[in-house]
């Protein structure tokens, strides 16, 4: 009876379960993954906890009792989908933990990457991938978890790194070899233990800590200043994602980038876009490392571009919308980590709208409601050449 008073209640789904797809509930981040699921797009096994949960936790600071049964049915499942046990060195499992509001806020609040590590989990993961993968990965997860639940400034984990690097004349974080990288992760957790904020090791607790943390996040300085500014209803909350980690940064087989169905400043139809070998997410966002047009990863891997390509194409039919797709490659096998419409400059924007008249797969009233009254104001804006602009 317990089970079903709580599926009645239920504050996380499982990706792709049931019809429970709309943004206000799962938010934009989950409501996409729900879609891709339903589609048969190659997605990692999670769960998303709803927005109801954001503003509890919003109006009482403190999640409802009943998050804790759903959060263990997520991870059970994931386990069972993966293959992997959260937490055993021997064959661990690392999620992810992301916000998804239901108005998409890029940038504005928190994520957290390879959670479920500690030094023993390190040792073993380190034992099945090689050693400087899991110790590449535990850097990553010490200043991420660091930074995020446990409030120390990014800066005191980046001054450690480059001295490190400038011991040993380096410059690129992926200069560091395996030795580097695991005496930079002693010294981020002495620094931490310095500091009177010492390392959560425990995968359960990080868990715990990192769902309240990228809840807080909905209200952070930041968030709040874009909902102003963008006229966001503050009551809204956001969504938490929780997925099984797939690593960019695996081999020379990997990596990760967004791609476009459409240019998105011109509206010119065909992949575009970029990405990033032997990489996970946060370098592109970072800037520690510049990415490559998305026509490069052609010659990096042709099949796995022409499959990327085919994927993008149905999902910008299946909305009939330009559409903007976050993928990672592991070892050769794509991944689809998110989906959503793009964001597109005004003259993108008007482009298209007329294709589709033009195609006949909207009226003219049709494509007029998609491009908004100030795209349309811009373009009649007098405004330089942007090739006579470049050659002067």
């Amino acid at each position: 009876m317990a089970r079903n008073k709580s599926n009645r209640r239920q504050v996380a789904f499982l990706f792709g379960e049931g019809n429970c797809n709309t943004a206000a509930l799962l938010g934009g981040k989950g409501a996409g993954l729900a879609e891709l699921v339903s589609l048969g797009m190659p997605v990692p096994p999670g769960f998303t906890v709803t927005t109801s949960v954001a503003r509890a936790f919003a109006q009482h600071r403190r999640t409802p009792g009943r998050l804790a049964w759903h959060v263990e049915r997520g991870m059970a499942a994931i386990e069972r989908q993966t293959g992997k046990r959260f937490g055993d060195p021997g064959n661990p499992l690392l999620v992810s933990v992301r916000s998804g509001a239901a108005v998409s806020m890029p940038g504005m609040m928190d994520t957290v990457l390879n959670l479920g590590m500690n030094q023993e989990i390190t040792r073993g993961l380190a034992a099945v991938t090689g050693p400087r993968f899991a110790w590449d990965c535990y850097r990553r997860f010490l200043a991420m978890f660091g930074e995020i639940v446990l409030g120390i400034p990014r800066s005191f984990f980046a001054e450690i790194i480059d001295k490190v690097k400038a011991d040993r004349g380096l410059v690129m974080d992926s200069q560091l070899s395996a030795n580097a990288l695991e005496q930079v992760c002693q010294e981020y957790r002495t620094m931490m233990e310095l500091l009177e904020r010492p390392m959560i090791d425990e995968p359960q607790e990080q868990l715990e800590k990192a769902l309240v943390a990228v809840l807080e996040s909905w209200n952070n300085p930041r968030a709040r200043e874009y909902r102003r500014i963008n006229r966001i209803p503050g009551d809204l909350g956001t969504a938490v994602n929780v997925q099984a980690m797939v690593f960019g940064n695996r081999d020379s087989a990997s990596g990760t980038g967004v791609a476009f169905s459409h240019n998105c400043n011109t509206g010119e139809p065909g992949l575009w876009g970029e990405f990033l070998a032997d990489a996970q997410g946060e370098d592109v966002v970072a800037g520690s490392r510049t990415p490559m047009p998305i026509a490069g990863m052609a010659d990096w891997n042709p099949e796995l571009y022409s499959r990327l390509e085919d994927i993008v194409g149905k999902l910008a039919a299946h909305r009939n919308h330009v559409v903007d797709v976050e993928f990672t490659v592991e070892s050769g096998r794509l991944y689809i980590l998110q989906v959503r419409a793009a964001k597109l400059a005004p003259e993108a924007a008007v482009t298209i709208a007329t294709h589709l008249v033009w195609e006949e797969r909207a009226t003219r009233q049709e494509a007029l409601a998609l491009v908004p009254a100030e795209h349309v104001q811009a373009l009649k804006t007098p405004a330089f050449n942007p090739r006579a602009l470049e050659l002067a």
